[in-house]
C-alpha cells in the first residue's frame, strides 16, 4: 500500500473578526503542559468561508484563564470541582478574533519567513433574526368599477341656496371675579399657593 502526501499551504487571512464553526478539539501535550488544539471552520464572511484556522488554550479552567473565557462564549459557566465534556461543543457557531504572526526558519541556509493565522480570542454568536416578516408591499388604490347593466340611483336635487346674513357677535360683559384678592391687600413677604 502506497502512502500519498500532498503539498498544501495554509495562506493566512486578514486579521479582524469572523463567524466560524468549532469543528475539531484535540488534546495535546507540549513543554507548558496539557492544551487543547482548537479547530474552527471560517462561515462568514463569503470571501474566507471553508478556510480553517486553529487555537491553542490550557486545559485549566479558571476565571484568569483562556478556556474560562472559551467556555462563557458557548455559554457554559462551571463551578468549582465541575467537569465538563468540551467535545459537546463541536458544531457550534461563534465569533473568532484572527490574529496573524510571523515565524522565521532557516532552510539550508536560507531564512524564510511564513505568516500564520491563529484564532486569539472567542466570543458568543447570536445570529441575526430569522424569518423576521417583510412589510406588505404598498399597492395603489383599487378603484371600483360598476357591473354591466347596473344604474345607480339619481342623486337627490340639491336644496335650495338661503340667504343668510350674518349677525353681528355680542361680547359678554366682563364682570370681576369673587376669587381674586384685590391688589391693595396683597404682602409682597407672603407666600400664595397657586
Amino acid at each position: 500500500m502506497a502512502l500519498k502526501i500532498k503539498y498544501t499551504e495554509q495562506k493566512a487571512i486578514p486579521e479582524g473578526y469572523y463567524v466560524a464553526r468549532l469543528d475539531g478539539l484535540e488534546s495535546v501535550t507540549n513543554q507548558f503542559g496539557d492544551s487543547v488544539k482548537w479547530v474552527f471552520t471560517i462561515q462568514e464572511p463569503r470571501e474566507h468561508v471553508g478556510v480553517q484556522v486553529t487555537a491553542m488554550s490550557s486545559t485549566k479552567v479558571s476565571p484568569k484563564s483562556k478556556m474560562f473565557a472559551w467556555l462563557q462564549a458557548f455559554g457554559v459557566m462551571l463551578n468549582p470541582d465541575e467537569e465538563f465534556d468540551i467535545e459537546t461543543l463541536l458544531g457550534n457557531f461563534c465569533k473568532i478574533r484572527v490574529k496573524n504572526r510571523e515565524k522565521k526558519t532557516s532552510v539550508d541556509g536560507k531564512e524564510r519567513s511564513t505568516v500564520f493565522s491563529n484564532v486569539d480570542a472567542i466570543a458568543a454568536y447570536i445570529p441575526p433574526a430569522q424569518n423576521a416578516t417583510p412589510p406588505p408591499p404598498v399597492t395603489a388604490p383599487q378603484t371600483y368599477t360598476q357591473p354591466p347593466g347596473f344604474s345607480p340611483a339619481p342623486a337627490p336635487a340639491p336644496a335650495p341656496v338661503q340667504n343668510i346674513q350674518p349677525q353681528p357677535t355680542q361680547n359678554p360683559p366682563i364682570r370681576p371675579q369673587n376669587n381674586t384678592v384685590p391688589p391693595e391687600q396683597l404682602n409682597p413677604e407672603e407666600d400664595f399657593d397657586f
